[in-house]
């Protein structure tokens, strides 16, 4: 038999047996369909739960925040139009943390902090001076004051 032959079907056979020992249908973890969408699962209580699952289901949101999109408006403009504003996203059981600012050549400014609750879905903003957490709403009218 061809040596090629053989590795392929080594390979088919290996790739078939990961597969299968992967497959694990625990109600427990949050599953994203195809499109990574986030889906219905069930919590250790057996209720019905949405959870965020990925960044890309809630960046679009925080990007949208008046105050964000103005941030990356500035980056935008004193980068000469070749950076916006950057996240980085620190993932836990329960949430997202998330921090926003300019990713400079020498170190990441850090203009917000957001986090974002998986199965609430409530985004909340830390207020840099006294550091408490509040919504996006509230943060945007304290600087305005």
């Amino acid at each position: 038999m061809n040596p090629v032959k053989i590795k392929y079907r080594i390979c088919c056979a290996f790739l078939l047996v990961l597969a299968m020992a992967c497959n694990n249908n625990a109600s427990t973890t949050p599953h994203a369909d195809s499109t990574g969408k986030t889906t219905d699962t069930l919590n250790s209580n057996k209720e019905l739960v949405k959870v965020y699952n990925t960044p890309k289901d809630f960046l679009d949101t925080i990007s949208k925040f008046p105050f964000v999109s103005a941030s990356n408006h500035y980056i935008d403009s004193f980068t000469n139009h070749k950076q916006g504003i950057s996240f980085i996203v620190d993932t836990t059981a329960k949430e997202f943390v998330v921090t926003a600012g300019y990713n400079g050549e020498q170190r990441f400014e850090t203009y917000y902090t957001f986090s974002v609750n998986r199965q609430t879905r409530t985004i909340t903003v830390m207020d840099p001076v006294s550091g408490n957490s509040m919504t996006p709403e509230a943060f945007e009218k304290s600087q305005q004051k």
